[in-house]
């Protein structure tokens, strides 16, 4: 359903169709690789066979351990990846790092890497508000024992909005929610006179509500930031970013006074 079949709509609405489109498609992607991980596996298994060359198996090269959308999955428009593959200018090699020399790579299985560069694709570190101390009326905060309300504020910090996208689709969507759902407080607190807003927890929320991790990904760079991260619950207003049509809705029409003291006059 490309541009060509919205010629008689104006441009404008093209667009709109058009990105709305797009913001559907990975939707029904991910919901369908949720609901039902193994065909999500062999359906993207197929995918990827079909593009390799006869003398590159799939497995163990592009067998991962985990599930489609478990962790971040890597896209290849137009599967340049793979015909580089095809045309035998590029190789894979799957295994253990046993150690890194000046002149090779040496894997556990014993075979010895001679590569020209080495980009370094691990040991990511994830560091909130990139790693500045946070202080509330002279009182330092540790960020991790605080929740994300509604995806956008921060427990008991005033006035205080975090952009969060998504890892299951575009990023952006996920700050574009953000920043709607920022505007609409914002008008209404000048509409209210309002100085102030602090996300609050109930005494009964801090008692009983289980804990979620802020982002739905087992990368383990992603397990070890929970102790610098804060976090999401699970229920009520603390619960993490689910999609962006909830999303949207909830910052153009949703509740934005539970779970958070408004305070006027400061």
């Amino acid at each position: 359903w490309g541009i060509r079949r919205l010629t008689w709509f104006s441009k404008p609405l093209q667009h709109r169709l058009l990105r709305w489109k797009w913001v559907l498609m990975p939707f029904l992607l991910t919901r369908f690789a949720y609901n039902f991980p193994q065909a999500a596996r062999k359906m993207f298994g197929n995918l990827i066979q079909a593009q390799l060359p006869p003398t590159l198996p799939r497995d163990p090269h592009f067998n991962p351990t985990y599930n489609p959308f478990e962790q971040r999955v890597c896209l290849c428009p137009d599967g340049d990846y793979y015909a580089a593959l095809r045309s035998g200018k590029g190789t894979v090699e799957t295994g253990v790092i046993e150690t890194v020399t000046p002149n090779s790579i040496k894997l556990v299985s014993g075979k010895e890497l001679h590569p020209d560069i080495i980009v370094t694709a691990t040991g990511l570190k994830l560091r909130f508000a990139g790693g500045v101390a946070i202080t509330v009326d002279g009182t330092p905060l540790n960020i991790a024992d605080k929740f994300i309300w509604k995806g956008v504020m921060i427990e008991d910090i005033p006035n205080a909005a975090y952009v969060m996208g998504y890892v299951d689709a575009s990023w952006t969507l996920g700050a574009d929610a953000t920043a709607q759902m920022v505007c609409r407080i914002l008008k209404q607190m000048q509409k209210e006179g309002v100085k102030e807003i602090v996300p609050r927890r109930s005494e009964y929320e801090k008692e009983h509500m289980k804990e979620e991790p802020l982002l739905r990904l087992t990368s383990t760079y992603v397990k070890r930031a929970k102790d610098v991260t804060p976090k999401t619950g699970a229920t009520g207003q603390w619960r993490p970013r689910s999609y962006y049509y909830k999303d949207i809705m909830m910052a153009w029409f949703g509740d934005i006074k539970t779970g958070t003291e408004w305070v006027r006059g400061v």
